[in-house]
């Protein structure tokens, strides 16, 4: 509908329009009705519409109103992706879309510019479930994402169609094609030099204007394509952009760039060269003494002489010199690059020259040097600061070095030897000093050993048995000092009933040398840290039905029926709560039942798992008190014995050690204080059987202070009195 179509006509009084998208301003001009007594005449349009049709100008007429019997319809506005080249001659679609059976028209929204394409609206009536048909421009062209209304429908499209829900409203259809095929593009003077793609050289252009043909490179969508630069004589590499980024730093580094990710739009190559400078190295002052002499890459740069490199090539400038002199400060432009009497010759460094440079040397006469070497924990320190072993120390003509030998705690002197002259009188001292000076000769010798005057064995052990040094038993957890240079025999001997599982020492393994029972250190000369763990090969309930363990391994008693397994699990009143189990995780104390008489070997497991127990299993033997603080509770310590009510759980009546490979069961005071003169019965799983856990009738009146120490006499302060807190004033 063109303008003024209807221009003049007042008589109309009834419009009516069925299409919901005539307020288009591409399908019907905004003057059509030009002339029209416009309120004067109905207008009657689908339900949905009025603010299309208002939009436009349709607002002038003051009748209009929608109509339910109008069919609806509904707007499909489709796009797709495109190459913008900001040529119309080379402007690239990959593919066309079908709705229904209309093949989708692409128009330019802004003047004909071909800047911003969509295609023109489709329309469809409510409710209707469009087919959606991609046609790809050639067989390489592949489909990479379709949404609908925003949401991702590309894993529903088969055979290029896809079927939309029933439609409700306005629906947006992206569809994004790829024909593979990716292009880089070439920009830069190619009278300065060249850039090749994998090999191959790419054109760039003569000028800042004109740029030639064949300079772009083609390629496939994954591909990575490597770039190379080759700079004419007399230029270098300036900057080098790939895809408007700044990868200059990185292509110097590696002499190449790698090109990946290349967009569909594909990318450009801008390289940018300039022109190398020349600068000179010269030297002004070094001919101090004729065996020190300079070089440059290599050629020999005299006092007169200069030579000539060109802007950011490296350059080696290498100083060396006789045993006569010494060079103690090299300097490039006034800038230091090595100094003090520590330099050694040859000396070389290393630079990209930028500037002229100009090297200066200070030359000084050679000084004397003090070798020092030392083994063992100590310190050497010259001149009041530490020097390590291998140092070489130079002291100057008329000058000193006071020196001083430490050696480290639980360390002695063994010997210190001067030009190989002994110095101690002393062999057990471990702290010496003398002063060497220039006058003693020309280069210097000094050697110092140092001894440690004890060694230390610290021992871990875990599970039921002992480690003995020499026949006498070592302490677990304690560090035990031994004269060094002396063998020192150490023996393994399991509890009965275990054997020894592991045995390391500064955690090398020594236990198959340690199953004989003994294994000997030769010559201690350090500390050493001795790791041993027994685990139960067997154990025989020869005596009493029930024992208590804890293993440093896992066990497993699936299966065995002659022996079980049971752990605290709860107090209440006058009960112990004891559970049943079949796995006991390592360093977890149970106690063990089996008929008197019964064998049992234990299978080890590694499996874990939460297992409720407020047994406390030992692992090492430990120092156990009277009371003591478990899972925040102030306890009474029990341990499984028999006493004077047979087999049971009973208190603990003083400190004392307590073996590994034992359990002891802590009881909370105040579960103690409820309990009827503190004694338990066991319930093993819901039964009970003849096994008390009591206070010993000689334990009634027995009184503890507070740390677990028992008190005949009480004098003022707080004490335990059968299981209660007492005051004595």
């Amino acid at each position: 509908m063109e303008a003024d179509i209807f221009a003049g006509c007042d008589k109309i009084r009834n419009i009516t329009s069925r299409s919901s998208l005539i307020g288009c301003d591409f399908n019907i001009d905004k003057n059509a009705f030009s002339g029209t007594v416009q309120m004067f005449a109905s207008v009657k349009v689908p339900e949905g519409s009025i603010a299309r049709y208002q939009d436009i100008g349709w607002g002038d007429f003051s009748n209009i109103e929608e109509d339910s019997s109008l069919p609806v319809q509904c707007i499909i506005d489709v796009s797709t992706n495109y190459i913008d080249t900001g040529n119309l001659a080379t402007f690239q679609f990959f593919g066309n879309v079908k709705v229904n059976d209309y093949t989708v028209q692409w128009i330019d929204w802004e003047n004909s510019n071909f800047w911003d394409y969509s295609c023109d609206p489709i329309l469809v009536d409510k409710g209707n479930t469009p087919v959606l048909t991609f046609i790809p421009y050639t067989t390489n062209t592949e489909i990479v994402k379709v949404t609908v209304n925003g949401i991702d429908v590309t894993d529903k499209i088969q055979n290029n169609t896809y079927t939309m829900d029933p439609v409700t409203g306005d629906c947006s259809v992206y569809v994004e094609f790829d024909n593979g095929v990716r292009t880089i593009e070439a920009n830069y003077d190619t009278n300065c030099g060249g850039v090749f793609l994998d090999g191959n050289w790419v054109d760039g252009h003569c000028n800042d204007i004109w740029m030639g043909c064949g300079n772009v490179y083609e390629t496939t969508k994954n591909a990575t394509v490597r770039m190379t630069i080759e700079p004419h004589e007399g230029f270098k590499i300036k900057t080098v952009l790939v895809g408007g980024s700044d990868v200059t730093t990185q292509y110097l580094a590696d002499s190449y760039y790698d090109i990946s990710n290349i967009p569909l739009s594909g990318t450009s190559v801008s390289v940018q060269f300039e022109e190398v400078k020349w600068y000179t190295v010269s030297t002004n002052n070094y001919d101090y003494h004729h065996s020190c002499h300079v070089t440059v890459n290599g050629h020999s740069l005299d006092y007169w002489d200069s030579l000539r490199y060109q802007e950011g090539e490296n350059v080696k400038i290498t100083v060396d010199w006789g045993d006569d002199v010494k060079v103690t400060s090299i300097s490039l432009n006034g800038t230091s690059v090595a100094s003090g009497n520590n330099i050694t010759s040859p000396f070389s460094y290393s630079f990209n020259i930028s500037e002229d440079v100009v090297i200066n040397l200070q030359v000084v006469e050679n000084p004397h040097i003090l070798a020092v070497s030392y083994t063992g924990d100590g310190s050497v320190t010259i001149n009041g600061s530490e020097v390590a072993s291998g140092t070489n120390y130079e002291i100057a003509m008329n000058g000193m070095a006071y020196v001083t030998i430490q050696a480290d705690e639980g360390c002695e002197i063994e010997s210190v030897l001067y030009n190989g002259s002994e110095q101690l009188s002393d062999t057990h001292d471990t702290y010496y000093e003398f002063r060497a000076d220039y006058g003693e000769g020309s280069n210097q010798t000094l050697t110092v050993k140092f001894r440690r005057a004890q060694c230390f064995i610290a021992t871990n052990i875990q599970g039921n048995g002992t480690v003995a040094i020499n026949g006498v038993n070592l302490t677990n957890g304690d560090n035990t000092a031994y004269d060094p240079d002396q063998d020192l025999t150490v023996t393994f001997t399991p509890g009965t009933g275990w054997e020894l599982a592991s045995a390391n020492i500064d955690g090398a393994d020594i236990t198959s040398y340690a199953q004989g029972g003994t294994y000997t250190i030769k010559k201690i000369n350090a500390n050493k840290t001795i790791d041993v763990t027994f685990v139960p090969v067997s154990l025989t309930f020869s005596t009493y039905r029930y024992m208590t363990i804890c293993s440093p391994q896992g066990l497993d008693f699936r299966g065995v029926s002659d022996v079980k397994a049971w752990t605290v699990t709860g107090f209440d009143g006058n009960k112990i709560y004891l559970t049943p189990v079949e796995i006991v995780p390592a360093g977890k104390g149970v106690l063990l039942e089996a008929a008197v008489g019964t064998t049992w070997t234990p299978t080890f497991t590694d499996e874990k798992f939460y297992m409720a127990n407020l047994l406390v299993g030992t692992l090492n033997p430990i120092w156990l008190d009277v009371y003591s603080y478990n899972a925040d509770n102030y306890c009474r310590n029990y341990i499984f014995s028999n006493g004077t009510k047979g087999l049971g759980f009973y208190p603990l009546s003083s400190a004392g050690d307590f073996a590994a490979g034992k359990a002891y069961l802590p009881i909370p005071t105040y579960v103690v204080e409820g309990a009827r003169g503190g004694q338990f019965t066991l319930d093993f799983d819901g039964n009970t059987n003849g096994i008390d856990s009591v206070n010993d009738a000689g334990e009634t009146e027995s009184i503890y202070s507070i740390s677990g120490v028992r008190v005949d006499t009480p004098k003022k302060g707080l004490y335990i009195k059968n299981g209660k807190k007492i005051v004595v004033k």
